[in-house]
């Protein structure tokens, strides 16, 4: 009968459903150890991000000269800052083996939509466009360093990716904890070209992000993405103390520094 060759079917069929279903859920338990297992996971010290070969460079190259009045004319500024970094990561890359090339633009805007991308975007002092790797900075007149420690910020992200760190090309699972850890990664390799360029200024932004949005409700959005105000501080504080990207390796991290 029908029913009866169905009942079969569903007789026959049940042991390897059960199987099926065991497998995945031992899949979905075990997946984070799996995943670190294979060096795939944020904060693994077995992933590529982890065991770069920058982490064996020496202090990145961080004297720079700049106009002596940095505020009078902040494009100037910048403009010069930017040749600056061009040079610190062309000699901390070549002692890895990598050949350094400068961004494809530095754009200085005054408005977001003025931005090689994310012009819709809000909220933004500067933005990296992977895609065409440009920089872009959005213009403070309040303060020169300001401007200067983003700039630095977002060529930190460009050796990220043309370094191959930030390469979503691998393995890499990108989440809000991967984008935790470039961003405070960026925030380290910032403060280390830029220690000996102007100390005092730096220790203001160290400290300024460490007391920055506690009770605000727009930075626990942006912490999501980006790290605590907290953690923001220690990786900046990081980089200015020992100035090398070593010193900056957030992907080895336990997960409470980047959070």
């Amino acid at each position: 009968m029908v029913v009866d060759e169905k009942r079969g079917v569903i007789r026959r069929s049940l042991p390897a459903a059960a199987v099926f279903a065991l497998v995945l859920g031992a899949l979905a338990f075990f997946y984070p150890d799996i995943r670190d297992a294979l060096g795939t996971a944020p904060g693994s010290p077995r992933s590529g991000a982890a065991t770069h070969a920058l982490y064996s460079t020496p202090p990145v190259p961080s004297r720079c000269e700049l106009p002596d009045d940095r505020d009078e004319d902040i494009r100037r500024t910048l403009n010069a800052l930017a040749r600056c970094l061009d040079r610190m990561w062309t000699a901390s890359l070549r002692t890895a083996g990598y050949h350094y090339e400068p961004p494809s633009e530095v754009n200085l805007v005054e408005t977001p939509g003025d931005a090689s991308c994310g012009q819709g975007d809000e909220g933004w002092a500067g933005i990296y466009c992977p895609e065409s790797r440009s920089v872009n900075v959005l213009l403070d007149a309040s303060w020169a360093f300001s401007d200067m420690f983003t700039l630095a910020h977002e060529y930190a992200h460009h050796v990220q990716e043309i370094s191959g760190i930030a390469d979503q090309r691998g393995s890499e699972i990108f989440d809000e904890a991967w984008s935790r850890r470039l961003e405070l990664q960026a925030d380290c390799m910032a403060a280390a070209a830029m220690r000996d360029v102007d100390p005092e200024a730096l220790a203001m932004v160290r400290a300024a992000a460490g007391s920055a949005g506690a009770e605000d409700e727009e930075w626990a959005a942006h912490r999501k993405t980006h790290g605590s105000a907290k953690n923001s501080a220690a990786w900046i504080g990081r980089g200015e103390r020992l100035g090398t990207i070593g010193a900056c390796n957030t992907w080895a991290a336990p997960e409470d520094q980047v959070s």
